[in-house]
């Protein structure tokens, strides 16, 4: 069970931009699940980038990582949607919407990658979730004053089961990711604007028609009851 009064007591920093770390995200067995999952992934997408720009929803990996971890997961995601205030409530400043939309995505960076582009986040999130995966040892998130490089505070320390959650704001929130000599593998919920639950398809997927930045993206391959599930509101608030 997923254990979100761990999560909502855990502890605020508040430099350089108010953010809070979460130490086991996941209890003991699940996380153990969770890291197999992990490497079935670094081995399948060998080499192959996968950041913020085309990111892997937990639809779009259904197939390597299980039907126990896709209800870990998704067990988490509907308990954080259900506690959404509670989530947000060390962030007063978090941006406000009508209705939020989250769907659990995998970031895979190799070693070596990057650094990305200092980003005080998108104006579409309410909040940032990510979760240090795998390996045992990688690279947190860097934190920055500005979107100048000269302006780096730190680097938050990558712990497996470790996650930062911080609530975006413009020219405030300035922060990068990337790899060193260990792959960067993440899972990350971002509470996103919805205007609408509409759903379209074509040929290859089921998606959702009006949420802001990467679509997120349901193989028709998969078992139609896990498209059921996906797109019935578990994904909403």
């Amino acid at each position: 069970m997923f254990d979100i009064r761990n999560f909502i007591n855990s502890k605020i920093e508040t430099y350089p931009w108010r953010h809070q770390i979460i130490e086991n995200f996941f209890n003991d067995s699940d996380f153990k699940e969770i890291e197999t999952t992990c490497k079935k992934l670094l081995e399948h997408y060998k080499g192959m980038p996968i950041t913020g720009h085309d990111c892997l929803t937990i639809g779009q990996v259904y197939d390597i990582i299980g039907d126990k971890a896709f209800k870990i997961i998704m067990e988490s995601n509907r308990v954080l949607l259900d506690n959404f205030d509670d989530v947000i409530s060390n962030f007063p400043n978090h941006r406000k919407f009508s209705k939020y939309f989250c769907i659990p995505t995998f970031h895979i960076l190799p070693e070596n990658y990057g650094p990305q582009k200092i980003h005080d986040e998108a104006y579409d999130k309410t909040a940032s979730l990510v979760v240090y995966l795998y390996p045992e040892t990688s690279v947190g998130t860097a934190l920055f004053k500005t979107e100048k490089q000269e302006s780096f505070v730190h680097e938050l320390e990558w712990k497996q089961n470790r996650a930062m959650l911080f609530c975006g704001e413009e020219n405030v929130t300035w922060h990068d990711f990337y790899s060193k000599d260990n792959p960067r593998v993440t899972l990350n919920y971002f509470f996103r604007e919805i205007k609408s639950n509409m759903i379209a398809d074509n040929d290859n997927y089921v998606y959702f028609k009006d949420v802001d930045g990467p679509k997120a993206l349901l193989p028709k391959s998969l078992p139609k009851d896990i498209i059921d599930y996906l797109t019935s509101g578990a994904l909403l608030k």
